[in-house]
C-alpha cells in the first residue's frame, strides 16, 4: 500500500484499483469478507490524506472463476459496509453485461458510486465496436450525464493493436472530462 500510495503521489493519479482476490475456502465467507472490510478501510483511511481514492471492481466468473466480488450488488454492500468517503466502484461494462445484463438500469442504478468506467466488446472482450452493446448511444449518455472521468478500455485487441485503434476515429465527437 505505501509503495501503491507513492507511485500515485507523484503520478498525480487519484484512484487505486484495490483487487480484492480469489475466495479464499480456508476460511467462511463472512471471515473472508470481515478482512476485505476491514482492509478496505485501512487503504482508504491510508490514502484520505492524498486525497486518493479506493476503487472495488466485480468480475464475472467466467474470466475470473472463484474471484471473490464477482456481483455489483457484494460491491455495493462492501461500499456502504466500509463507510469510508473515499471508497467507490471500478464500473466495468464487459463484467457488468456478463454478470447482470441490462447494462443501462444497472449503470444508473450504481452511478453514484461510479469513479472509473472501463470498456471493452461483449462477449468477445475485444474493441468495443462489436458485440452486444451499442458504445456511441452509450458514451452519448455518459456525456449528458455529464459523468466527470475516464474511460478505460480494457480489452484484447482483435488483432494488432494500432489497428486495434480504429474504432476510437468513429467516436471523436465525444466529449472528453477530467
Amino acid at each position: 500500500m505505501r509503495l501503491a500510495r507513492e507511485y500515485a503521489v507523484a503520478l498525480g493519479c487519484k484512484q487505486i484499483h484495490i483487487m480484492a482476490g480469489n475466495r479464499e475456502e480456508s476460511i467462511t465467507f463472512d471471515e473472508q469478507y470481515a478482512l476485505l472490510i476491514e482492509r478496505l478501510r485501512y487503504a482508504a483511511d491510508y490514502l484520505m490524506a492524498d486525497n486518493i481514492r479506493v476503487l472495488i471492481e466485480p468480475l464475472n466468473n467466467d474470466n475470473m472463476p472463484g474471484y471473490f466480488i464477482s456481483s455489483f450488488p457484494l460491491a455495493e454492500k462492501i461500499i456502504h459496509q466500509c463507510e469510508r468517503k473515499n471508497i467507490f466502484l471500478q464500473f466495468d461494462v464487459y463484467h457488468c453485461q456478463k454478470i447482470h445484463g441490462n447494462l443501462w438500469a444497472n449503470l444508473q442504478h450504481y452511478w453514484p458510486l461510479i469513479s472509473h468506467i472501463q470498456i471493452a466488446s461483449v462477449p468477445e472482450r475485444h474493441e468495443p465496436n462489436k458485440g452486444e452493446v451499442n458504445y456511441p448511444w452509450l458514451f452519448q449518455q455518459l456525456v449528458i450525464k455529464n459523468y466527470p472521468g475516464w474511460i478505460g478500455c480494457e480489452y484484447q485487441p482483435e488483432n494488432e493493436t494500432f489497428s486495434g485503434l480504429g474504432w476510437l476515429g468513429k467516436n471523436k465527437n465525444i466529449k472528453a472530462f477530467s
